[in-house]
């Protein structure tokens, strides 16, 4: 019969031998695995520039706290695609197709270029705005 564990991670088999289970084998096939992962990566000099360069910006983000948020350019294009097939029903040539369709006013431009919208019916041009201060 087993008795009761002494020491931390000590326990007893069904043969009363005692093993320390928090000790862990060292496993072979583990350890040529990583000595071959490290050889690689310090005799391959794309994979040691890459690691390196990783490294570096890693602790070059941890070294400067007034690093912030990351800005990214905002740039975005829209394109409005549609395919329209008028017919004219009766013998007079002269018709006119009006279509009116949103357009999201939250769009910028660039300051100092041309406005943001030009209009044919007389409407003054919307100036642009910035897109940051």
């Amino acid at each position: 019969m087993t008795s009761a564990p002494k020491r931390r991670g000590m326990v007893q088999n069904d043969r009363g031998r005692t093993k320390n289970i928090l000790k862990g084998r060292k496993n072979r096939f583990r350890s040529l695995i990583m000595l071959g992962l490290v050889a690689f990566i310090m005799l391959s000099p794309q994979a040691r520039e890459m690691t390196i360069g990783k490294i570096g910006d890693v602790k070059e983000f941890i070294m400067n706290p007034t690093l912030g948020y990351l800005v990214y350019d905002i740039e975005a294009d829209y394109t409005l695609n549609r395919i329209i097939t008028l017919e004219n029903q009766d013998l007079d040539t002269t018709e006119y197709y009006n279509e009116t369709f949103p357009i999201s006013q939250d769009i910028y431009a660039l300051e100092g270029t041309g406005p943001i919208y030009t209009y044919t019916d007389g409407t003054p041009d919307t100036p642009n705005q910035k897109i940051q201060d």
